[in-house]
């Protein structure tokens, strides 16, 4: 296979297999080379490319999700990444001479606002009567701990539980592969009792806890969280709050975000517990709230009245 006259779908299978960190990775590439390779043709050579090709496959999209209604818009974002890194990764090969797509305007990441929602203490009791044991502690490590559910709690252990210096340890998949494999969060008042409640289960059942053996049932796919989560609250005639898991670990950002001030905490230390930068924190969990409108109005109605 010669530089530069390499197609489009032997270009796509090769990036399927380069720097891949994880099989959702994979089944997005190869989801990614067949939509590409729908748009273009497979047999499209990667050096006839064009920097115009690159608004011909955001129209695709537009018109594929037209069609269809399948891609949603944070899906299309990223198969439009996905399009950019392809050249790249052509580029560092060395099958094209230049990347058509250098001076191209990345789209925006979209922001679901309208789909935030906080969940409030009363709201995650509720929850927390009708779910069962291993769902429990999930809600709560999203709710309280502001963990990614599921690739984060599921990996936590009873070893890194630190109930003398009241700390969490929280390896993190996603972040892994920019060399942030983990971080320590505090161990917040309200995952305590939780979590003493868990032991106490595994205590009874077993006779001890091993600090090796991860807190959630290791036997039980995280993948199903979500939906018996959802039949949780189907039986007991309840609906569930939009963006399950997402919502609580947004509530708890807004929450540390509020209580941020000179004798608490600083919103940096808040975005390094939940493992991401300050930006995207606010960008992307920090909600508007109720509380903080009515506050805002007490606020300015005092600074007016004095």
């Amino acid at each position: 296979m010669s530089a530069g006259r390499i197609t489009l779908k032997q270009l796509c299978l090769l990036y399927q297999e380069h720097n891949t960190r994880s099989d959702k990775t994979i089944c997005f590439r190869k989801c990614f080379t067949r939509i590409v390779c729908n748009a273009f043709g497979p047999k499209r050579l990667v050096e006839l490319i064009r920097s115009q090709d690159w608004d011909n496959f955001a129209r695709y999209l537009v018109e594929v999700r037209r069609r269809n209604k399948a891609l949603s818009a944070t899906y299309r974002y990223r198969l439009q990444i996905a399009f950019a890194s392809l050249m790249k990764f052509a580029l560092n090969r060395g099958d094209i001479l230049r990347n058509p797509f250098a001076g191209a305007r990345l789209p925006a990441p979209p922001v679901a606002k309208n789909r935030a929602f906080f969940v409030t203490p009363e709201l995650y009791a509720e929850a927390m009567a009708i779910l069962p044991p291993d769902l429990k502690v999930v809600l709560a490590l999203a709710r309280y701990g502001g963990l990614r559910v599921p690739s984060e709690a599921r990996l936590v252990r009873w070893g890194d539980v630190d109930w003398k210096n009241q700390e969490l340890f929280v390896r993190s998949p996603k972040t892994e592969y920019w060399g942030k494999f983990a971080r320590t969060i505090p161990l917040f008042a309200e995952l305590r009792p939780v979590l003493r409640q868990r032991r106490r289960e595994i205590r009874q059942k077993f006779g001890k806890v091993d600090p090796a053996e991860t807190i959630l049932n290791r036997h039980t796919l995280a993948a199903t969280w979500d939906r018996q989560a959802r039949r949780a609250f189907e039986k007991h005639n309840k609906k569930p709050w939009p963006k399950l898991w997402i919502n609580c670990r947004s509530s708890r950002v807004t929450e540390l975000m509020a209580l941020c001030g000179p004798n608490t905490f600083d919103f940096t230390d808040v975005a390094a517990w939940m493992g991401h930068s300050a930006n995207v924190m606010i960008e992307h969990y920090k909600q508007e709230s109720a509380t903080a409108r009515r506050r805002a109005a007490t606020a300015i109605l005092a600074i007016a009245k004095s």
